[in-house]
């Protein structure tokens, strides 16, 4: 998954972690954290462009989309 364009998309998850402005931004995954044993799954993101000064999130599984 490393390396894949993606694009944040709005879920409950992103929006209990009060990241809804996040949703329509455009990235790419620099790091898969979807393993088996981790409770809160997801990818950290390089975003295109930054968000509250940071370019780097961590985004749950589900609020992604390729492409």
């Amino acid at each position: 998954m490393e390396d894949t364009k993606i694009t944040i998309i709005h879920t409950t998850e992103l929006r209990e972690m009060r990241l809804t402005d996040l949703v329509g931004q455009r990235g790419v995954v620099i790091e898969d954290m979807t393993h088996h044993n981790r409770k809160n799954r997801g990818y950290m993101i390089l975003l295109d462009t930054p968000y509250l000064c940071q370019y780097i999130w961590f985004i749950p599984q589900d609020s992604i989309s390729n492409g």
